[in-house]
């Protein structure tokens, strides 16, 4: 579902045709809820994909935070998280209702990997046409650009990235154009129906 992976794929040795086909996202059409959280991410709670920064970033600032996902990170994050100046709510696995439930209750969704191939908490959230902030992985970069349709941050810079969130906090103009932008792409680039002919097709196609 990325270039990234494409050309992994391909370092392994594979010689066969590879053929990359995003992951997509069905249209939303949600109302906005009551704003319960500043910032939100979602993603498994694995150390690449440093949550933990986040949480640091959101201390800085002063801003909520809420966090869908569950994994081995779990433990040490809670523990993170009790004692944080602030509103940090881990929310543990939830499905994709309530995924995107949290989503509209939020300001702005955050991805701060070291690696990531194409998540789907990013595509979902663009589909909400939310403000964005993510870290410089290939694979987010290949989906978004800086200040075109989100704020791009160098991975492991915990003070930009608090930057990156005061600025959205403080500029509702800039959030409401980044976020536009992003939703028109997600429509255009990620539809799930679209994608999901384009498997189907591949997949009939004479070997």
């Amino acid at each position: 579902p990325s270039v990234e992976l494409t050309e992994m794929v391909r370092s392994w040795g594979v010689r066969t045709e590879i053929r990359y086909i995003p992951n997509g996202v069905p249209e939303v059409d949600q109302p906005v809820l009551t704003r319960e959280y500043d910032v939100c991410s979602a993603s498994r709670l694995v150390k690449w994909k440093n949550v933990d920064q986040i949480i640091d970033a959101c201390c800085l600032v002063g801003a909520t935070l809420g966090v869908a996902g569950d994994g081995p990170e779990h433990s040490l994050l809670e523990s993170k998280s009790s004692v944080a100046l602030g509103r940090i709510d881990l929310l543990g696995q939830l499905d994709d209702t309530q995924v995107n439930q949290l989503l509209g209750k939020s300001q702005i969704f955050v991805l701060f990997s070291d690696y990531e191939g194409l998540s789907f908490g990013l595509l979902k959230a663009m589909s909400l046409g939310m403000p964005i902030v993510v870290s410089d992985a290939p694979g987010n970069l290949e989906v978004l650009e800086d200040r075109i349709d989100c704020i791009v941050v160098p991975r492991g810079d915990t003070r930009k990235l608090s930057a990156a969130i005061r600025e959205l906090l403080d500029n509702p103009l800039l959030a409401d154009e980044l976020g536009a932008r992003a939703l028109r792409k997600v429509r255009r680039t990620y539809s799930e129906a679209v994608l999901l002919n384009q498997v189907i097709s591949h997949l009939k196609a004479p070997s």
